[in-house]
């Protein structure tokens, strides 16, 4: 009997954003943690999972030049699963970091934010895609893979 065909369905993970004040934002089960009901929309299917990977990427970069990861309120380290390599590999990607950060090792969330929005707009695709994989805790799509049934 034949194996049950894949697809592999690139979706667009399932998150809430809350800003009461109107300034500061919290992000809910952002890396959709909810267990086996995970919530998303889908997006695209493919019979290739590289194919896939590929449109997550692309559709991941759109999203990153557009989000801010410093608006996320909470500490740093909660935005990489890595967070003492964050800033070391971050310097070296980016080949900056804000003054405050360089001087007592720590800034402020909006010396950040205003670091983040005035070197975006100059990364290439590969760069921002690198600074991005950084903040692994962060994520707009993924893959998923899906039996396709007879039924």
């Amino acid at each position: 009997m034949a194996e049950n065909p894949c697809m592999f369905l690139v979706a667009r993970i399932g998150w809430c954003v809350d800003s009461s004040d109107g300034q500061t934002c919290q992000y809910h089960d952002l890396m959709n943690r909810a267990g086996e009901d995970r919530r998303f929309v889908p997006v695209a299917a493919f019979t290739i999972r590289e194919d896939a990977e590929r449109r997550m990427r692309e559709l991941e970069l759109e999203a990153a030049r557009l989000f801010n990861p410093f608006w996320r309120i909470g500490p740093l380290f909660a935005l990489a699963s890595q967070p003492e390599a964050l800033l070391p590999r971050l310097a070296v990607i980016a080949g900056s970091l804000p003054s405050d950060a360089v001087a007592n090792g720590s800034a402020s969330r909006r010396v950040w934010c205003e670091w983040w929005d005035e070197h975006v707009p100059d990364w290439s695709d590969e760069t921002l895609w690198e600074v991005w994989s950084l903040f692994d805790q962060i994520r707009f799509y993924a893959v998923l893979e899906i039996e396709v049934g007879d039924e």
